[in-house]
């Protein structure tokens, strides 16, 4: 479930939810004493993904016969995002549910919400050694060739 996923980014809540009613989710929600994890920050929500187009849902048009198919990033804009459904609120107080069945491609979530062990303790360089490297160049900047009309030392 792409909700659990970018509130909590475990796998173990997300098999919590996987196949399950949805409003044992919507439950698991309104009790956050039943959370056995915190909640991350996103700064990016579910639903701002959506409406930017960064994350595709499909889903069944609410008639008769649909075939699955591409929700357009602009819908989203006037739909609220009520996980597992999206609805549009009429001035008659009543929810129109324009599509459903709604769906995205879990890998496509979790290249937006990384997990926190794919960000965590890991950098790029290993800066202990980079910063020795720097520091032996420094140190042995008189051995460097230097400019003949001006103070500058090329290494």
């Amino acid at each position: 479930m792409a909700a659990a996923w970018v509130k909590f980014r475990r796998r173990e809540v997300v098999e919590k939810f996987d196949g399950h009613s949805l409003e044992s989710w919507v439950a698991y929600n309104v009790y956050d004493s039943m959370w056995e994890y915190k909640p991350l920050e996103a700064s990016l929500t579910l639903h701002s993904a959506l409406i930017s187009g960064n994350l595709k849902a499909s889903g069944h048009r609410n008639v008769a016969g649909a075939t699955m198919e591409t929700i357009p990033a602009l819908e989203w804009e006037t739909l609220t995002l009520s996980v597992p459904s999206a609805y549009r609120g009429l001035p008659s107080s009543r929810k129109d549910e324009p599509w459903l069945n709604i769906r995205v491609e879990g890998s496509d979530v979790q290249k937006l919400w990384r997990a926190p062990s794919d960000t965590e303790g890991r950098t790029r360089y290993d800066w202990a050694t980079v910063t020795k490297i720097y520091e032996t160049v420094l140190m042995e900047k008189s051995g460097c060739a230097k400019s003949e009309d001006s103070d500058t030392r090329y290494i």
